[in-house]
């Protein structure tokens, strides 16, 4: 009786797989043989194809409806190593299939998200959003990965004593700020 051995691959291996077995076209001869262009937030435009980028959650916004209710959408906050910031947008059936992921300062490896212009009702973090949907490849990083380490905490924080909450201006949620961060000591 012959015995496989049972590797778990990561999303990222299989979708390389799937991507060499279709025999999809490759920008140059390194992506050829890694299908994985690591690029900064910045470099990622429309027209980038086959990336990956290593990304952090700053904010996790609650799932909501655009003004006119015909739009179900959820953004997530996210900024890369060099802390520049883009928003990541889910969408109706796409919310409750990545309600486990995006764990505030969790770092994830992000391939493949639709790129586009920010719109109106979004939150604009940079020149562009990523719009995960089911062709997205999310990985989580975590202590225990080998060949990823996960971002340390941000740097670009602001704070907020508890004793500076009245200050705040009535009807405007913390949520609705990038990375407030409640502090029960006094700030100088």
């Amino acid at each position: 009786m012959r015995r496989r051995s049972k590797m778990k691959k990561s999303n990222y291996e299989l979708m390389v797989g799937l991507c060499n077995f279709l025999h999809l076209p490759c920008n140059n001869e390194t992506e050829a043989n890694t299908m994985d262009q690591r690029l900064p937030v910045d470099a990622i435009t429309p027209e980038t194809t086959d990336w990956t980028c290593k990304i952090q959650v700053v904010d996790k916004f609650r799932p909501r409806k655009s003004s006119d209710s015909s739009v179900h959408f959820q953004t997530i906050l996210v900024q890369d190593e060099s802390e520049q910031q883009v928003s990541i947008i889910l969408y109706g059936d796409d919310i409750p299939k990545y309600e486990n992921l995006f764990g505030l300062f969790e770092t994830y490896l992000v391939s493949c998200a639709k790129v586009r212009e920010p719109r109106s009702y979004s939150i604009r973090a940079a020149t562009y959003e990523w719009v995960a949907d089911r062709y997205t490849i999310i990985e989580a990083v975590t202590n225990n990965n080998r060949s990823e380490a996960p971002l340390s905490a941000p740097t670009k924080l602001d704070t907020l004593s508890f004793s500076a909450i009245e200050d705040q201006r009535p009807g405007v949620e913390f949520g609705k700020h990038p990375s407030y961060i409640l502090a029960s000591f006094p700030i100088n």
